[in-house]
């Protein structure tokens, strides 16, 4: 397995110096001395009294994640049925766009009663065997 490595600057928020030692270090400035610029040491009792949580880490923040609005054969046939799920007709023939719809993955469960022709940006071999059997068509984009 590939092992995931955390990004160096987000392992060291929170911490004081981020990993360049002295105080002073990396700053742009200079080594002049204490001008008030941080909260570190200049005005810690500042800090230590109003602002307790001000250092260190607490919690986490996952990565951001996809989320892919997956929809089941069987719940779009039960649309194309009720009149939900309304066709557009490109070459004559009449294609149920599931991206205009909302969804982004079609998933296998159900058979079709007819051919249909369904257009989605992603789709399960389960789910485009179902469609290919009853001659419909699958139009990925």
């Amino acid at each position: 397995m590939v092992v995931r490595h955390e990004k160096r600057s987000r392992k060291l928020r929170g911490s004081r110096r981020m990993g360049w030692g002295l105080q002073k270090q990396h700053r742009n400035r200079g080594k002049r001395g204490g001008r008030q610029i941080g909260m570190d040491k200049e005005k810690f009792s500042w800090t230590v009294k109003y602002a307790m949580n001000w250092y260190g880490k607490r919690g986490f923040v996952n990565p951001t994640t996809k989320v892919e609005n997956a929809v089941s054969l069987r719940n779009v046939i039960q649309m194309i049925l009720s009149g939900k799920l309304s066709p557009e007709t490109e070459k004559n023939e009449k294609v149920y766009d599931l991206i205009k719809s909302g969804y982004d993955k079609l998933l296998g469960g159900g058979s079709p009663p007819f051919p249909i022709v369904v257009k989605t940006k992603k789709i399960t071999e389960k789910a485009k065997r179902a469609i290919e059997e009853k001659g419909g068509k699958v139009i990925l984009s």
